[in-house]
C-alpha cells in the first residue's frame, strides 16, 4: 500500500498541486473566515454549568437585580477631586437611575463609589439584560468621557474585547516572524532558495484552507471559534509543515546526489517516509482531540480544531510537497545539490550505545529532567485576563488607577448570598451586620458591603423580598482573578460555616458568585481535566506508538522520557515566570494546553527518530542500527526541532501574558525534547533495553 501511495503522489504531481492550489482559493472565496465576534465576559474560559453563575441567575430572582456587574468606569487624578467634580458625577449616576439621559438609555443604574482621599472614583455600570456585550461597552465609553475629568473602562468584558484586539493586531506579525525564521532555517539548511519558497507555500495552502473549514464547520455547529486559537493554529500549522517537508527534502537530495531519477529519487524518500510522517501526524492529530475529554468549552473547540487542522496540514503535506518535488526535480537544490553533507559521527554513537555509558547517560538525564521538574511544586493558577494585558491597555490602566485608593478587588467584588427560612425576623437581621463584621477580618479580605454598611437600604439593597436572603458584597485585597484573591475565596468557604454559627444564623446556608468564584471553580475544573485528559492523550500515544513499532516494552520508556521532558519544560516556565519575573500565578489553560501539545509533539518525534531505527534494524541489531541511523537523522531531526520550536517561540509577540507563557513552555519543551530526549535519551534507552538476541526485536 506504501508503495502504490508513494507511487501515485509522485506521478500525479501535475494534478494534485494544482488541484491543491484551487481548494485554497475556492475555500478564502466561499467559506468564512474566523469571527471576531465577542462572547460573555468570560466566554468559553469557564465552566458552563458553573454554580457561580448558578447563584447569580437565583439572585436575580430572589431581588430581582444583581450586585455584579461586568463594566465598571474608574476616575483618577492626582489630587482631589473638586466639589464640583463629585456632584457631577453624583448627578449624572442619578439622572441615569431614574432614566432622564437619553444617550444612556441601555443604562439601567450608575453607582458611583469615592475613595476616602477623593483622589479615585469607581462607577459600576448596569445593563438590562437584553443588551450586548458590545453595546455594553461601547455606552460605557460615552458615559466615561463626559465625566470631569474623563474616565476608563475596565472589567472581564473589556479585558476580553482587549484580548482579541491584542491577537488580530499582533497575528500579522506573528506570521511574518515565523515564516522570516522558516525562510533563514531552510536556506541555511539546504543552501537553495526554492525549499523555504516550497515549505511556506504549502503551509500557506494548508493554513487557508483549514482556517476556512474550520470556521465553516463553527458556523455548521453554531459554534464561535475562539479567537486565540488561531495564533496557536498558525505556530502548529507552519511548524508541522516544515518538519513534514524536511524529511521529503533531506531524503529528495540525498538520492538526486547519489544519481537517482527526479521520480525515483522522489518515489523512493515517500516510500520510507510516509510511514513515519502519517504516524507521526496522526499522533499530534488524536492527541489534540483528546481535549474533547475536557470540560471547558475553550478545549471542546480547541482541540477538534487542533485535530482538523492538523489532518488538513497532513494531507497537504504529503501530497503536494513529493508531487512538486517529482516536478521540479533538481531545480530545487540548485545550486547546491552535490553539496557534500558531514560525515555521520558513528564513533560517537557506538560508545553511547554500549550498555554500560547509555545507562549511565540514560540515568543523567533522567535525573536532569527530573529536576527540572521541581518548578512544578510552586506551580499556582489563576486568571491573568486582566493582569496579562499589556501595560498601555486601558482596561489595566483602569484597574492600577482603582488600585491607588481602593483595595484591588473593588472593580470586581465577590457575593456571597446568605439563605435561610428563619431570616424574616428582625434578630436574624442583627446577625447578619454580626456575619458582615466577621466575614471583613478574614485575612485577604478588604471590606464588605451589606446590612450594617447602610442601614437605611437594608431592606431594598441587601434583603430578599421574601426575607429568606440576604447579600454582601466582599472586596478582596487582590484583584479578582490573582491566584492570591482564590486562595482568599477558598480560606472564606473553610471558614463560612464557623462564621455562620457564631453570628446566630446555624441553619443558613452560603454561596459565591462573581468572578473570583468563577475562577476558582475554573481552575478546579481544569485541574480534573488535567487528569482526565492527560489519560487520553497517554493511552492514545501509547496504543499509536504500539501499533507502529508493533512493540510493548518501548513505547512505556519512549512515553515515560516525553512526560519527564514536558515536566521539566512545565518547571522551568513555572521557575521563569513566578521566580524570575514575579508573577503570582500563571495562566490556568497554559500547562493543560502545554502539556496535550508537548505530549502529542513528543511521541511525534518519537516516531520520527524511533521509526527510522526500526527500519534500520529488521536488517542488523538494533544496536547496531542505532548507530548507523541516529546520526543520519540527527541533523534532521535538530532542524525541524528548531524550526517547530521558534514557530511556537513567536507568539511571545503578542503582548498577552498567557500567550508568552504558552510561547515559553512550548519552546523550552520542543528543544528539551530535540537536543536531550530525542537525541541522546531515547537512543540510549534504546541500546539499553534493546533485546540481545540479534534476529528479533519482538518485545
Amino acid at each position: 500500500m506504501t508503495r502504490a501511495v508513494s507511487w501515485l503522489v509522485t506521478r500525479l504531481g501535475v494534478v494534485l498541486v494544482p488541484a491543491w492550489i484551487v481548494a485554497a482559493v475556492a475555500a478564502a472565496h466561499w467559506l468564512p473566515g474566523i469571527s471576531e465576534g465577542h462572547g460573555t465576559p468570560l466566554g468559553g474560559l469557564v465552566p458552563a454549568s458553573a454554580t457561580a453563575l448558578r447563584v447569580q441567575e437565583h439572585e436575580v430572582r430572589k431581588f430581582g437585580n444583581t450586585l455584579l456587574t461586568p463594566v465598571v468606569v474608574v476616575q483618577h487624578r492626582p489630587t482631589p477631586f473638586s466639589h464640583a467634580q463629585l456632584q457631577q458625577a453624583i448627578v449624572r449616576a442619578e439622572l441615569i437611575d431614574r432614566h432622564r439621559v437619553n444617550r444612556f438609555v441601555p443604562l439601567a443604574v450608575a453607582a458611583p463609589v469615592v475613595s476616602p482621599d477623593r483622589t479615585t472614583a469607581v462607577t459600576y455600570l448596569y445593563f438590562p439584560a437584553d443588551i450586548s456585550p458590545g453595546h455594553q461597552l461601547r455606552v460605557a465609553q460615552r458615559y466615561a468621557r463626559t465625566l470631569d475629568p474623563p474616565g476608563l473602562r475596565t472589567g472581564p468584558l473589556l479585558a476580553r474585547d482587549e484580548e482579541y484586539s491584542q491577537i488580530q493586531r499582533s497575528l500579522p506579525w506573528v506570521t511574518l516572524a515565523t515564516v522570516g525564521l522558516i525562510a533563514i532555517v531552510l536556506l541555511l539548511t539546504f543552501r537553495a532558495i526554492v525549499p523555504p519558497l516550497l515549505v511556506l507555500g504549502t503551509a500557506g495552502i494548508a493554513y487557508t484552507i483549514a482556517v476556512h473549514v474550520l470556521a465553516w464547520l463553527g458556523a455548521e455547529r453554531h459554534q464561535q471559534v475562539p479567537k486565540e486559537v488561531e495564533p496557536i493554529l498558525v505556530a502548529l500549522l507552519l511548524g508541522l509543515v516544515t518538519d513534514y517537508a524536511i524529511f521529503f527534502l533531506a531524503g529528495t537530495r540525498r538520492r538526486l546526489a547519489a544519481g537517482d531519477s527526479r521520480f525515483a529519487a522522489v518515489d523512493d524518500t515517500a516510500r520510507h517516509n510516509l510511514p513515519i510522517i502519517v504516524t507521526a501526524g496522526l499522533i499530534v492529530a488524536l492527541g489534540s482531540l483528546s481535549l474533547v475529554a475536557g470540560h471547558l468549552a475553550v478545549f471542546r473547540s480547541f482541540g477538534p480544531g487542533m485535530a482538523i487542522t492538523v489532518v488538513i496540514a497532513l494531507a497537504v503535506a504529503t501530497t503536494f510537497i513529493p508531487g512538486l518535488l517529482a516536478l521540479l526535480g533538481p531545480l530545487v537544490f540548485w545550486p547546491s545539490l552535490n553539496r557534500v553533507e558531514r560525515g555521520p559521527r558513528e564513533r560517537f554513537w557506538r560508545g553511547l550505545t554500549a550498555r554500560p555509558v547509555s545507562a549511565l547517560v540514560a540515568l543523567v538525564l533522567a535525573a536532569a529532567l527530573v529536576a527540572g521538574c521541581a518548578g512544578l511544586l510552586q506551580l499556582r493558577l489563576g486568571f491573568t485576563l486582566v493582569r496579562g494585558q499589556p501595560p498601555g491597555a486601558e482596561v489595566k490602566r483602569a484597574q492600577e488607577w482603582a488600585q491607588q485608593s481602593f483595595a484591588a478587588g473593588v472593580t470586581q467584588p465577590t457575593e456571597v448570598l446568605i439563605e435561610g427560612r428563619n431570616l424574616r425576623n428582625v434578630d436574624a437581621l442583627a446577625a447578619a451586620t454580626r456575619l458582615q463584621e466577621a466575614v471583613a477580618r478574614v485575612p485577604g479580605v478588604a471590606r464588605v458591603l451589606g446590612p450594617l454598611t447602610r442601614p437605611r437600604a437594608t431592606r431594598a439593597l441587601f434583603v430578599s423580598r421574601d426575607g429568606t436572603t440576604i447579600r454582601f458584597l466582599v472586596v478582596l485585597h487582590e484583584e479578582a482573578l490573582d491566584g492570591k484573591a482564590i486562595a482568599t475565596l477558598r480560606r472564606l468557604e473553610s471558614r463560612m460555616p464557623s462564621l455562620l454559627r457564631s453570628s446566630g444564623l446555624g441553619g443558613a446556608t452560603a454561596a459565591y458568585a462573581g468572578d473570583t468564584a468563577l475562577a476558582q471553580e475554573t481552575v478546579d475544573a481544569v485541574r480534573a481535566d488535567g487528569v482526565r485528559v492527560g489519560i487520553v492523550v497517554l493511552l492514545v500515544n501509547l496504543v499509536l506508538l504500539a501499533l507502529f513499532l508493533r512493540a510493548i516494552w518501548a513505547p512505556l520508556y519512549l512515553l515515560a522520557a516525553s512526560v519527564l521532558a514536558l515536566g521539566a519544560a512545565l518547571g522551568a516556565m513555572t521557575w521563569i515566570m513566578e521566580r524570575v519575573l514575579h508573577h503570582d500565578d500563571v495562566t490556568y489553560y497554559v500547562p493543560f494546553a502545554a502539556s496535550v501539545l508537548l505530549l502529542s509533539l513528543g511521541s511525534d518525534y518519537n516516531v520520527f527518530v524511533v521509526g527510522r531505527i526500526w527500519q534500520s534494524a529488521r536488517e542488523r541489531p538494533l544496536r547496531e542500527a542505532i548507530a548507523e541511523t541516529a546520526p543520519r537523522t540527527s541533523s534532521t531531526i535538530t532542524t525541524a526541532g528548531v524550526t517547530l520550536a521558534g514557530s511556537f517561540a513567536m507568539l511571545a509577540l503578542i503582548p498577552l501574558r498567557p500567550m508568552r507563557e504558552l510561547a515559553l513552555a512550548m519552546a523550552v519543551g520542543i528543544l528539551l525534547d530535540t537536543f536531550v530526549v530525542r537525541s541522546l535519551l531515547v537512543p540510549s534507552l534504546l541500546a539499553l533495553f534493546s533485546p540481545r538476541r540479534r534476529d528479533t526485536l519482538d518485545e
